[in-house]
């Protein structure tokens, strides 16, 4: 998909180039907010962690 948009770009005009790479840049700028938020959760979050239960009790 990268090279059909770069093969397009030469007939593209200067505001839909700004706003491709406006937006590609604010996409992996909020994946790696997501990225990391949920990695620096993952030691927090009770969910996250290994637990030792019994088959047939729930652990709450």
């Amino acid at each position: 998909m990268a090279v059909l948009v770069a093969m397009g770009l030469m007939e593209a005009s200067p505001w839909f180039v700004t706003a491709l790479a406006a937006g590609a840049v604010l996409s992996v700028g909020m994946g790696a907010l997501v990225a990391r938020t949920v990695l620096r959760r993952a030691g927090e979050d009770p969910v996250m962690l290994p637990e030792r239960t019994q088959l047939g009790r729930a652990p709450f």
